[in-house]
């Protein structure tokens, strides 16, 4: 299996150089086109080109390699919010944040939104996280790639049958 690099392209968009970022994803892509993390940038660096179709066959592309993955929500969130379409971008946040809760951008978004509309039970909500991420110390100098460093002593999963006395009820969440 052939090892791709993203690196590069990653640090043309941070540049802002778009066309050359896509030039690199387009040349990782022959090489394998589920690439994940080239269908990713290829998604970012279409939208910030305004190649918004480009940008969204990326996604599709990318959901249907990774279907959990809370980013690439999160990018269909920007892709709709710079296409004029307020409501989509806001269920997309939504979606990227439940998937994915280490996702500033996407709580941001949320916050906005949620302000704008005066639902402040949401808002003070997406409040709190914003507030959470940003003290934490990887979201500092990579706010979407946050790591969680496994531990033996707590376990985030997805469970509504989960009656352990010792643990927090996160809406479906639980932390053991």
């Amino acid at each position: 299996m052939t090892q791709i690099d993203t690196s590069k392209a990653a640090d043309a968009i941070k540049r802002g150089d778009n066309i050359e970022a896509m030039r690199l994803l387009k040349s990782n892509l022959k090489k394998d086109e589920n690439h994940i993390d080239s269908l990713y940038l290829a998604a970012v660096s279409s939208r910030y080109l305004k190649n918004y179709d480009d940008s969204k066959k990326y996604i599709e592309s990318l959901l249907t390699n990774a279907p959990d993955m809370g980013r690439a929500y999160q990018e269909l969130g920007h892709l709709n919010r710079d296409s004029g379409n307020e409501e989509d971008s806001i269920k997309h946040y939504r979606q990227a944040c439940e998937l994915n809760p280490a996702l500033p951008s996407s709580w941001k978004a949320l916050y906005s939104y949620f302000k704008k509309n005066e639902n402040k039970p949401a808002a003070d909500h997406a409040y709190m996280q914003m507030n959470t991420l940003e003290t934490m110390p990887n979201t500092k100098n990579n706010p979407e790639r946050v790591g969680f460093e496994p531990t033996n002593s707590c376990l985030l999963y997805t469970s509504d049958a989960a009656d352990e006395e010792d643990s927090v009820d996160l809406g479906g969440r639980r932390i053991i």
